[in-house]
């Protein structure tokens, strides 16, 4: 999966977070779809990153 893939998985994510849990920490939709890009990139940069095991 490439960076795109990441993003769009993080976006997904981040908004499906926001939807299950209103009202639920800072930030509001925009902060939780920013978490979830990060958190999509970061675990897609280890897994290309970090040898199998």
């Amino acid at each position: 999966m490439g960076m795109a893939s990441w993003i769009t998985l993080g976006l997904l994510a981040g908004t499906l977070a926001k939807l299950l849990l209103p009202d639920r920490g800072p930030g509001g939709v925009v902060g939780t779809t920013v978490t979830g890009i990060l958190g999509a990139l970061l675990g897609g940069w280890m897994s290309e990153t970090l040898p199998p095991r």
